[in-house]
């Protein structure tokens, strides 16, 4: 059986690549760009606590992040850049932003935060998501997470990534407000205030790194199923946010992340939030109805992604996730997550980005049990066999680091056709 880790992970595997890597780069990527335990809505980097920073001023960081990333885009190059030839036209323009998550694994550790993201990027993605809950980018009132996302923002965006943020004041079932806002209505003047600065700190750093797109909440829709009564002042919350960020950056496209529409009884929250948006952001994992995380099959691509448009035929929409488990409790396996990717890859080809803007896939590593277990507890959904699976084996990677048949599929896709299968 294969390891999974063919040439291009040679390529970047940390034993090979950061002998080019500064010691204070990988002291950021430590220090700053920490792993946060928030499941399906999270990106793997997020400010730690002030006190776990390194000791290093932030301009000088910032220097070296970026004359480090300078040197990783040669080694990347050829066909990484924005304009590179393996970003073909889709039929009426270009293809969509292409992303994957790419998170810390437990099989390369001390820098395997760094490896994931040279990765994503040798591997053809040009999509970066950040998802910053409000309760860790505020830590404390008035105390903002900008000297770490100014650093990070300049490194990715220096070897060819966009950026997408999602500023999370909910993610998913769990209100991600500071501690203090906890118990305050959407449209409480102090809860606003504290907004509006918040938003206004994030979108400071955003404006300097030409960020493409902003989410406000991920998943929303499911936490308004049991907060009905919260959902007119968080509406409010919203188009005031949309106007800010207007006003900050003119042409950011802005959206509120919600749960796929196809077979959710829930799509009626994120359509009328959407009204108020620049672009529908929504999360795609195609599951059966009520049915403890059973998987449809891998066919359903198509028709789904067709439901999705067709739910937004005014303004352009995204994939913040997309992703398909590959374990037997979720009615998968290997192959049929490879045959997934496989249609999404020939779905991506004929898409332009004038209708869909992005697309981010979910998850390049599987989590850890320990992971998988905190995440049951974070949700508090219960440890179904369904449940516990899907977030188990979401990854193009076992845990080990062996590469799944979806792996191969995703580094011979037509974004990417110079590189070899393992």
């Amino acid at each position: 059986m294969s390891s999974g880790r063919g040439p291009i992970d040679f390529i970047v595997d940390r034993r090979n690549t950061m002998d080019y890597v500064s010691d204070r780069f990988k002291e950021f990527f430590r220090g700053v760009a920490q792993p946060r335990r928030l499941g399906p809505g999270m990106t793997t980097l997020i400010p730690p606590p002030r006190s776990a920073q390194p000791s290093m001023q932030s301009r000088d960081l910032r220097a070296r992040l970026i004359a480090t990333s300078i040197a990783l885009a040669a080694l990347l190059a050829p066909g990484c850049g924005k304009d590179s030839p393996v970003t073909p036209p889709g039929p009426s323009g270009p293809r969509p932003y292409l992303g994957i998550s790419a998170n810390a694994d437990a099989f390369d550790p001390p820098d395997s935060i760094i490896s994931a993201i040279l990765t994503a990027r040798a591997t053809g993605a040009e999509l970066i998501y950040q998802f910053s809950p409000w309760s860790s980018f505020e830590q404390g009132p008035g105390n903002f997470g900008t000297d770490e996302l100014e650093p990070f923002f300049a490194g990715v965006q220096s070897v060819g990534f966009r950026i997408v943020v999602n500023f999370a004041l909910i993610n998913t079932t769990v209100r991600e407000t500071p501690a203090d806002l906890n118990g305050l209505a959407w449209n409480d003047p102090v809860l606003l205030a504290r907004f509006d600065t918040a938003l206004d700190s994030l979108l400071s750093v955003m404006e300097r790194h030409d960020c493409m797109a902003l989410a406000i909440g991920n998943e929303v829709d499911a936490y308004f199923a049991t907060h009905a009564s919260e959902f007119p002042a968080y509406l409010e919350l919203v188009g005031r946010g949309v106007r800010r960020a207007h006003a900050a950056i003119p042409g950011l496209a802005v959206g509120v992340t919600t749960i796929s529409p196809v077979r959710s009884t829930n799509a009626a929250w994120g359509a009328q939030l959407n009204d108020s948006t620049d672009v529908a952001i929504y999360t795609y994992y195609p599951f059966q109805f009520a049915q403890d995380f059973q998987v449809m099959p891998a066919a359903t691509l198509d028709a789904d992604f067709d439901a999705m448009s067709a739910s937004s035929p005014s303004r352009p929409w995204a994939l913040q996730e997309i992703g398909y488990p590959s374990a037997t409790s979720n009615g998968s396996s290997p192959a049929q997550q490879a045959e997934f990717m496989r249609r999404f890859q020939s779905r991506m080809a004929r898409e332009s980005r004038d209708r869909l803007l992005f697309a981010n896939w979910f998850l390049m590593s599987d989590w850890s049990s320990a992971t998988v277990w905190d995440l049951v507890t974070y949700y508090g959904g219960g440890s179904t066999p369904g449940f516990v699976g899907f977030l188990g084996s979401l990854g193009l990677r076992d845990t080990l680091g062996n590469g799944k048949p979806a792996w191969n599929e995703w580094k011979s896709g037509p974004w990417n056709p110079r590189l070899p299968r393992d």
